[in-house]
């Protein structure tokens, strides 16, 4: 007489831990819900792939999703980003200072342009509703962690990653010119999708004791978000290869065209009403 073998118990409560821990089950999740999201009748998104292969500054990676709009050249490249819960916190702050004529509400995007088969590239300044943030750390939370304690520096982790899906999408369209939208050329914006929650403060850096470099938060409007934006700095080994069109003649100019570039940071829950507000901007 055959009997079914006995579950074992131990292995797949490990195996729970491990799939949640690299947060796979989140991934999909949302990924479903997206998916769900195109396919109704006046969706601005189309779902094009998951775990897209790149490769930048000779490292391979896979972005976890690709979306692109129906109605404007725009490809949103995703990071999924399950946090340990007892670092659910994500606290940014805005910098005071970043370059001598910065426009804070500028939005930093690359754009790639078709020209006679040949790619170039440029930075987009589109003008987004709300200052974007520049400070950003993880903050703990009142919730039981994961046993073996998560990633450390998981915003860092995933802006680094984001930046490189960015990037590396810019190098395989180079690459790939048909795959280029009719309309010749295309934006690229990076979003963080994750369960942490969103804060942000208000508090003016620049306000710091200068005896021990304090800052006090009593005064300073402190505000969840659904999303936000993060002005982030990404370093040269994440970036592609190809010159910029703008020629700045400035330190400050030259690093906002090259290096900042700005990453939409949306909580989870949200990812609907982000995407449909996303679906109706406009890149110029």
């Amino acid at each position: 007489m055959n009997t079914e073998p006995s579950q074992p118990t131990a292995l797949i409560n490990e195996y729970q831990e491990i799939l949640n821990r690299h947060g796979y089950g989140f991934q999909y999740s949302l990924i479903k819900i997206v998916d769900e999201l195109t396919r109704r009748p006046r969706s601005s998104w189309v779902f094009e792939a998951a775990e897209f292969p790149v490769e930048i500054q000779g490292r391979g990676t896979r972005i976890d999703f690709v979306l692109s709009c129906h109605h404007s050249p725009i490809f949103i490249v995703a990071e999924c980003k399950r946090v340990n819960p007892a670092m659910a916190n994500w606290c940014f702050a805005q910098a005071p200072y970043v370059q001598q004529c910065s426009s804070y509400k500028n939005a930093f995007v690359e754009r790639i342009e078709l020209k006679d088969t040949i790619i170039r590239t440029s930075t987009k300044r589109s003008f987004i509703s709300e200052e974007p943030y520049h400070v950003t750390l993880e903050v703990k939370s009142d919730r039981k962690g994961d046993s073996s304690g998560g990633k450390p520096e998981a915003i860092e982790d995933a802006a680094t990653q984001v930046c490189r899906g960015v990037n590396g999408l810019i190098k395989c369209l180079s690459a790939n010119s048909q795959l280029v939208p009719s309309q010749q050329y295309v934006h690229l914006l990076p979003v963080i999708f994750t369960t942490a929650d969103l804060w942000a403060s208000e508090v003016d850096l620049s306000s710091a004791d200068i005896k021990d470099g304090k800052v006090n938060l009593s005064d300073a409007d402190f505000k969840q978000k659904n999303w936000l934006f993060y002005q982030y700095h990404l370093s040269p080994g994440l970036k592609h290869s190809f010159s910029s069109e703008e020629k700045q003649t400035t330190l400050g100019g030259f690093m906002e065209t090259e290096y900042v570039r700005t990453i939409a940071v949306v909580n989870s829950k949200s990812a609907a009403q982000f995407l449909d507000w996303a679906g109706a901007q406009t890149f110029v």
